[in-house]
Formats: C-alpha cells, sequence, structure tokens
C-alpha cells in the first residue's frame, strides 16, 4: 500500500506520543486529499501446496474398475479447486464432513470441487474404470508430497 498526495514527515519532530513515533506520519492541510494505492494483495509468490493423499481402492469382482475413497489432507496456497484425473468419475465429495457440489469449469471438462479455505480435510467416493493394471497413483490434477494406497482385492 502506498500514500499519495500528502507529504511524509518524520514522526520523532511532532508532538505525536512518544508510542506513536514508530508509525509513518503526514502533513495533511485542509485541502489536501490522501489516496491509499494498493500496490499488491495477497503474497505474490505463495508456498507449494502441501497436501498428503491416503486412498483405498476397493478391485471389482470381475477386475473391471475400483471404487475409491480418497482422503486428501494439508494446506493449499496456490490453487482453490481440486479435479478429478481421467477416468475418475467423482461420486461423493465432503470437505469438513460438509458436502460439496461437484462442478466442472467451461475450458476443462474435468470434474471437481471448490476449496475455499487453505486448510483442506477433503473426503472423496469415486469410480475408476479403465486398464486397471495401469493406475494413476494420485488421480487429481494436484501433486501430493506424501500418498499411501491401501488396495483391497475381492475374495478369491
Amino acid at each position: 500500500m502506498e500514500i499519495q498526495g500528502v507529504t511524509a514527515i518524520d514522526p520523532r519532530q511532532t508532538n505525536v506520543p512518544p508510542e506513536w513515533q514508530s508509525f509513518p506520519a503526514y502533513r495533511v492541510g485542509p485541502k489536501d486529499v490522501m489516496e491509499f494505492k494498493v500496490v499488491r494483495r495477497g503474497d505474490p509468490d505463495p508456498a507449494p501446496d502441501r497436501l498428503g493423499l491416503v486412498r483405498n481402492l476397493w478391485l471389482d469382482m470381475e477386475g473391471s474398475g475400483y471404487t475409491v475413497r480418497d482422503l486428501v489432507s494439508g494446506t493449499m496456497t496456490r490453487g482453490w479447486r481440486l479435479e478429478a484425473g481421467d477416468h475418475l468419475h467423482l461420486g461423493r465429495v465432503a470437505i469438513d464432513a460438509v458436502p460439496q457440489f461437484i462442478t466442472t469449469l467451461p475450458d476443462s471438462n474435468r470434474p471437481g470441487v471448490e476449496v475455499r479455505r487453505g486448510a483442506l480435510n477433503l473426503d472423496a467416493d469415486s469410480r475408476y474404470e479403465g486398464d486397471v493394471g495401469h493406475f494413476p497413483a494420485v488421480g487429481w490434477n494436484q501433486d501430493v508430497q506424501s500418498l499411501q494406497a491401501i488396495l483391497h482385492l475381492p475374495p478369491g
């Protein structure tokens, strides 16, 4: 934030209380207009997102796909949307145990959810149908710092 339209002065050379002398001071006349110019909003170079994923996969009896439950937790500082990867069909998503709308943006055909807070605690159920031998490790359009996967096989 920049202040324009008035003259900055040294607060130590004024009659302001001593506890205020560490703050900026300005000389403002009766016809002066003090303007506040926004130079930058927010953090221009935020730290990378730090997410962890715990993934449970249940292989279908006939081996044609997986039922997937993802638990994504951590902090998001750069992006405010999580989108599913190819072949992952979102069925239910909750953030902090609150169900979320699954949406698709006009410039993308991937379903996803908006993340409105930096701290993330997401629980998602989905289906993966495709080549079960080459399943994507993460399945989201987001990198993760830690990944744990548990594969549940059908009996027999």
